[in-house]
């Protein structure tokens, strides 16, 4: 019997909103909108700060920075020198395992005549992908023996750059290709969508790409284990499962670290310095996680503003159904099977409102997408999973409980109440909707005002009129600055010469951010 009326009342309430077309596109459009715009946030949201990195243990990974202390009293987190990394690497009892890499230009093609394509690069050290926990889809990965000075040139690639350039052709493994002028045997190839490192989840200075497409061995050979003056390396270490949560495990890492500093540098600097593990989480999202749940703030007071707004409609229908109403009370429905139709009404509603929601979500996620390209953390994992599908539902449905309670209340006035009562009652419901739309509408200016300020931190320059460009000329050896470095200078201040002579450019510079 209830399931016989559940049903009865589907089908009554969809003829009436297809009776009343106005209304129901007006209510329908109006909760598709608030619901579109807080969905399409919470996706970002999820991708980046909710879903879990796409590798094995992630909890478990950290980066490992050298950190020191300004006088200012800000901590500034530096790279690691091959020295260090080196120290940390024979020494360290914490780390399950310990992987380093460093970002590498490249430029690759099929034959010493083809075409060379620019792609970013990564040399590390092979025990990367152990760490991250991730298997190439198709050959493997290089060893450790192929790590070592005077070994085989080895390399892998992206899933992506393998189907784009070679075709996805499962025989160009073992066989040769070229990175600049360099020979360089293919091992393997990376599964779908992995692209580790990516740059916006690291610092800018370390110069990685949008998405790492060749992988290449880092070498250390003896002077690279005695460099301590050249910080370049990102190092991350996986955590073993000693403690539930890997809480215990972090803390017995840092101490291990610190001790370990403590040894290798002079006592006056090292009040000043230290290493600190950052996991890799919160490193791709502590830049911004203020940022998106201030905006998710603001978007769910617009859909704050919505349901406000779809409830003074259904309030307003509930009244022009008077009679309609009376009617069937008249005939014997009791108050609890008219405020179930009336549920029941607003479920329809709601279901169609979040459909149109998420088709706006879909559209909003590629739009937000593309105002930030390049510059928002994890924008590879952002997609629709079950939580954002879940979250659309629970939404659909407290909106949905919320009208019906309203509807079926504002009859229950018009039934026990004299129509002059009746008539204030919705003169005090339309003041307040009024009232708290506009304390919403203020609240949501505030927020996005608030994020607004966010993205635009001054720079302590004048941006306008400027023009930057980055210039990368690829490598085909191991960097040797104190050997290339003054042919490095030359090269770029030819380029800055020819930038400030051309036509329009008042004046042009440069900076090396070294790697």
């Amino acid at each position: 019997m209830p399931l016989e009326n559940l049903i009865q009342d589907l089908r009554y309430g969809v003829r009436m909103l297809r009776r009343n077309p106005l209304f129901a596109a007006a209510a329908v459009i109006t909760l598709g909108l608030g619901l579109g715009a807080t969905l399409a946030v919470f996706n970002v949201v999820n991708g980046v700060l909710l879903r879990p990195l796409p590798y094995r243990d992630p909890e478990r990974i950290n980066i490992i920075w050298f950190a020191v202390r300004g006088d200012d009293g800000n901590v500034w987190k530096l790279p690691l020198s091959s020295g260090s990394y080196s120290d940390i690497e024979r020494d360290s009892r914490s780390f399950e395992a310990l992987a380093a890499f460093r970002a590498w230009p490249y430029a690759i093609a099929e034959s010493p005549d083809a075409e060379r394509e620019p792609v970013a690069g990564a040399r590390v050290s092979p025990a990367l992908f152990d760490v991250l926990g991730v298997s190439p889809a198709v050959g493997r990965a290089f060893t450790r023996a192929e790590a070592v000075p005077g070994g085989p040139q080895v390399a892998l690639i992206s899933h992506d750059l393998w189907q784009r350039k070679f075709g996805g052709d499962r025989s160009i493994i073992g066989k040769r290709i070229y990175l600049g002028d360099v020979p360089f045997t293919l091992t393997g190839v990376m599964p779908p969508g992995f692209a580790f490192p990516r740059g916006a989840e690291l610092p800018a200075p370390f110069q990685f790409g949008l998405r790492t497409d060749v992988w290449t061995p880092l070498v250390f050979d003896a002077s690279d284990v005695r460099n301590y003056d050249v910080q370049n390396l990102v190092a991350i270490g996986k955590l073993p499962e000693r403690c539930g949560n890997g809480e215990c495990s972090a803390s017995v890492a840092q101490a291990e670290l610190t001790a370990m500093l403590r040894r290798n540098i002079p006592v006056n600097d090292q009040p000043k310095s230290t290493y600190q593990l950052v996991s890799m989480v919160d490193q791709a999202a502590e830049r911004v996680r203020l940022p998106l749940f201030i905006l998710l703030g603001a978007v769910a007071f617009v859909l704050a503003i919505a349901v406000a707004n779809v409830t003074s409609l259904l309030i307003g229908r509930v009244h022009a159904r008077e009679r309609e109403l009376a009617v069937r009370s008249a005939l014997g429905a009791t108050r609890g099977r008219l405020a179930g139709q009336l549920v029941t009404e607003t479920l329809v509603l709601c279901l169609l409102g979040m459909v149109v929601g998420l088709t706006l979500a879909l559209w909003g996620t590629k739009v937000m997408l593309l105002l930030v390209p390049g510059s928002l953390p994890r924008a590879d994992d952002v997609g629709f999973d079950w939580r954002v599908l879940s979250v659309a539902g629970l939404l659909a449905l407290i909106a949905a409980l919320g009208f019906g309670v309203a509807a079926a209340y504002a009859a229950r006035l018009r039934f026990t109440r004299a129509a002059v009562s009746a008539s204030r009652t919705r003169r005090v419901l339309a003041m307040t909707e009024v009232a708290l739309s506009l304390v919403l509408l203020i609240g949501a200016a505030l927020l996005t005002r608030s994020f607004i300020s966010l993205q635009q931190v001054r720079p302590g320059f004048d941006p306008s009129n400027a023009l930057t460009a980055r210039v990368t000329i690829p490598l085909a050896g191991r960097p040797q600055p104190l050997v290339d470095g003054a042919r490095w200078s030359a090269t770029f201040d030819q380029i800055m010469a020819r930038l400030a002579s051309a036509p329009g450019i008042v004046a042009a510079g440069g900076d090396n951010t070294g790697r």
